[in-house]
């Protein structure tokens, strides 16, 4: 039943438009089903429906109900024209980040750096300006790890003048006063940069995770138990992070798979990360997707492993 239950995904999905493109999705839909926050989009949602989509067109091909590779080509199309830069070099926040408005449209969100979709896109739309802005997002994670946490490698949720003089949100930029620290949006970004490199190879997505995970198993002594959640750049843990989430945890799975002499460490965080209780939606389901990493059965779909 797994297509059925894509194509009524798919559907839903089709059924909850963006404003500003029918090829983007709505951010929010409330127990109803109904658009409750307005009709903006979020970027990394469509980012991960044009890769699902390409997905579906390599497991089941586009012959069927739904021609999965052209919907994800339109996908990938909005996304290029409504929610990157004009120029091409970063993700903006969503749909809704006017070119007016020199605060939100100047300013990127750390986990939509999901480098391994860009890839994916540039090879199904024969587009080249995808090969740009994985270069300049890994020149943007190089300057910010150099710059604002050296010791730390982690990432802030929120970033500032990305190609003028990058630097972390200031508190209550957007969401909170964690805006410019590895909060509920920078968790995933262990586990978003740690995959291209196992499905790419390409040495600047290790550099960048090998970086966090040398931190986090230093600073725990090899407990990840101990992970809390939320960090300020420097390592110091976030007023009011002290408890346990799979949101912060899983992730630095994958970021353990890129470098030797973590095994032990990867095997704690996947055993604590099986045995975790159930939390809300969106903890399970990063906590789902990075084990789907961590147990080798993640997939390129244009570079997809013979089974």
């Amino acid at each position: 039943d797994a297509q059925l239950h894509f194509d009524g995904l798919y559907q839903f999905f089709r059924d909850h438009p963006s404003l500003s493109s029918p090829d983007l999705m709505s951010w929010y839909q409330d127990e109803s089903c109904e658009d409750a926050q307005g009709q903006d989009s979020a970027s990394d949602g469509d980012i991960d429906i044009g890769f699902a989509l390409l997905l579906a067109d390599k497991q089941w091909g586009s012959c069927g109900a739904v021609d999965y590779r052209a919907e994800a080509l339109k996908v990938i199309a909005a996304i290029g024209k409504h929610e990157l830069d004009d120029t091409g070099s970063y993700v903006l926040l969503g749909d809704w980040a006017d070119p007016g408005d020199a605060k939100y449209y100047k300013s990127t969100r750390s986990s939509d750096f999901v480098t391994d979709h860009f890839r994916s896109f540039g090879a199904a739309s024969g587009v080249a300006s995808w090969s740009g802005l994985l270069d300049a997002t890994y020149a943007l994670i190089a300057t910010m790890q150099a710059t604002y946490s050296p010791n730390t490698g982690l990432l802030p949720d929120f970033i500032q003048s990305p190609l003028a003089a990058p630097k972390p949100a200031i508190a209550g930029f957007l969401e909170g006063p964690n805006d410019g620290a590895h909060d509920y949006n920078a968790c995933r970004d262990p586990w978003r940069i740690a995959t291209d490199f196992l499905v790419s190879g390409d040495p600047r997505p290790r550099d960048a995770a090998l970086a966090m995970t040398k931190w986090i198993s230093g600073a725990t002594a090899g407990d990840p138990g101990k992970i809390r959640a939320g960090y300020q750049l420097d390592g110091t843990p976030s007023q009011g992070s002290n408890y346990l989430t799979m949101a912060f945890v899983a992730p630095f799975g994958p970021a353990a798979m890129v470098g030797a002499g973590h095994q032990a460490w990867l095997d704690s965080i996947w055993q604590i990360t099986v045995d975790a209780a159930p939390e809300a939606y969106y903890e399970d389901s990063i906590k789902l997707l990075s084990m789907i990493v961590m147990s080798g059965n993640w997939w390129s779909p244009d570079d997809r492993p013979e089974v």
